[in-house]
């Protein structure tokens, strides 16, 4: 070009690394400084609106040296170090993620050691550099993006959780504010590491999250549309992981679907996708088999299932998978001897374990009853003789933790622990009342009005119970919402019951009418 150079100066991001030899860079100091004004003045505005004008090094922890600073040089633990230390101070270093040259103008470490017997350096007192701040994680993000804590809904994750509870969460959505004071064991202490490394879990927990924020601001209209993106989302997600073979069995796919059956229990749709999602997460802890919950992981896994297992197969006229023996292993398994009320606790577990076996007495006293045939007598008396059995045990459990639990008339109080002990007796209330009226179905007129005599006991029990915790701690309401449904289905088919027929025996009418009032298949 007309014998115009064109050679180009060695200029690498002139923006971060502008220097004296570039000769497009002018050389007046005053210009230069000007320049440097012009160009921060938008930074600066910036930082002055924000409130961190002036202030440095805002995301760096704080140094604090306590005790009294040395009068000898501190002796250094390796010389290793003091080469490295040297080495970060006085050579230029690549930071090979932007490609920029940053060149530190610091003393050197020789003239900081000159100075050391005066004033020694942080890193000198320490022995180690400050940590920097580290970056949230995805789950952490999630959770400040919607300010809430999914852990906070672990109450809803545990063995009282029935159709009624649904119900009346679906009648009061905001009950659920309620539950958020509630921390206790549950699979949610295990969600940070899945939420990293599992789609189908993430997918379930932002639906869950965006639901819970949709009930505490009902006035973000926008939330609805957040809230049926992230379900189908979660749903596709969940799908594609049960149609690999690979996936199909590992606790995270089943953890998805609990957190999703979550979702279900808070959405105020019709209750058919809960028990839907409650019955797959049922049918796949039971092909995954019982050797399968080893893992504290897993182990939550099933216990947060464990009551809906039952509870659903009673009302679906089902025998229960978990009164099989090896499944009693797992049971066991998952007590922890050092905590007295609580979800792994043996007063718990073993309560559980006698539940597991009451649907497969509903089961077959609904065939012995309402079954074409007339049954047979020696099927009637292996009925009678097993729902004897669970009823005798149910009362042996009451004995035996009775000085635990106190008398059902001091029960309700002011504190967490006497709402652990509402969760417990509302199980076993629920037991006792199913149990003598499944012996009184199968028993002589005399013995079924002396039960029936104890259901109307237990019944106006769990009246008082549920009226003086509605009063003290309403929010504890939820946790015997199936036991009051019960109790009312019992008050209201005991006339049925006490009218003996000519034969002595139940009608059919009258145990279908029974089954109809609490929501059973018959």
């Amino acid at each position: 070009m007309g014998g115009v150079s064109t050679k180009e100066p060695e200029v690498q991001f002139q923006f971060v690394n502008s220097t004296v030899d570039n000769p497009v860079v002018p050389q007046d100091v005053a210009t230069r400084a000007l320049i440097r004004k012009q160009a921060m003045k938008k930074a600066s505005a910036a930082r002055k609106k924000s409130g961190s004008y002036g202030k440095h090094n805002l995301r760096q922890y704080p140094v604090f040296v306590d005790g009294p600073i040395p009068t000898t040089e501190p002796h250094s633990t390796s010389s290793s170090h003091e080469g490295e230390f040297h080495k970060q101070q006085t050579s230029p270093e690549l930071d090979h993620e932007c490609g920029a040259t940053v060149i530190d103008s610091a003393p050197s470490f020789q003239h900081a050691k000159l100075k050391s017997h005066l004033q020694p350096t942080p890193i000198e007192l320490l022995g180690a550099s400050v940590p920097a701040s580290l970056p949230l994680t995805a789950f952490e993000s999630m959770s400040m993006r919607y300010g809430i804590n999914i852990l906070d809904l672990s109450n809803l994750t545990t063995f009282h959780v029935s159709r009624a509870t649904r119900k009346a969460l679906a009648t009061d959505p905001s009950q659920v504010i309620n539950m958020l004071s509630y921390n206790q064991w549950s699979f949610f202490s295990y969600l940070s590491t899945s939420y990293e490394t599992s789609p189908c879990v993430r997918s379930a927990v932002d639906c869950v999250i965006a639901r819970v924020r949709q009930i505490l601001s009902p006035s973000e209209s926008d939330l609805d549309s957040t809230v049926i993106t992230h379900y189908v989302k979660a749903l596709g997600t969940l799908q594609k992981a049960l149609e690999c073979q690979r996936q199909r069995y590992s606790p995270e796919v089943l953890y998805a679907i609990e957190i999703l059956a979550l979702y279900e229990l808070l959405a105020s749709s019709e209750p058919t996708a809960w028990i839907r999602h409650s019955a797959g997460a049922a049918h796949l802890i039971q092909l995954r088999g019982p050797r399968r919950y080893k893992t504290e992981f897993e182990k939550s896994l099933f216990m947060a299932h464990v009551g809906t297992i039952t509870t659903e197969a009673m009302f679906n006229n089902e025998h229960c998978f978990l009164e099989q023996d090896n499944w009693r292993e797992v049971f066991e398994s998952v007590i922890v001897d050092d905590d007295i009320i609580s979800d792994r606790s043996e007063i718990v577990i073993s309560l559980l374990m006698i539940k597991s076996k009451i649907p497969g007495i509903c089961a077959d006293a609904t065939t012995a009853v309402c079954g074409d045939k007339p049954p047979e007598m020696s099927a009637v008396v292996d009925l009678a003789s097993r729902a004897q059995q669970a009823r005798d045990s149910l009362i042996k459990w009451r004995c035996d933790y009775e000085p635990l639990l106190g008398p059902l008339a001091e029960l309700c109080k002011r504190d967490v622990d006497d709402d652990k002990k509402c969760k417990v007796m509302g199980v076993y209330l629920s037991c006792m009342m199913l149990v003598n009226r499944l012996l009184s179905s199968v028993s002589a007129p005399k013995e079924r009005l002396e039960l029936e005599d104890e259901i109307d006991a237990i019944a106006d029990q769990v009246l008082d119970l549920y009226g003086r915790v509605a009063e003290i701690r309403p929010q504890s309401t939820l946790f015997l919402a199936q036991t009051i449904a019960i109790a009312k289905a019992m008050q209201a088919t005991t006339p049925l019951w006490r009218d003996i027929s000519p034969d002595g025996g139940i009608e059919r009418w009258k145990f279908e009418k029974f089954c109809e009032i609490i929501g059973r298949k018959c």
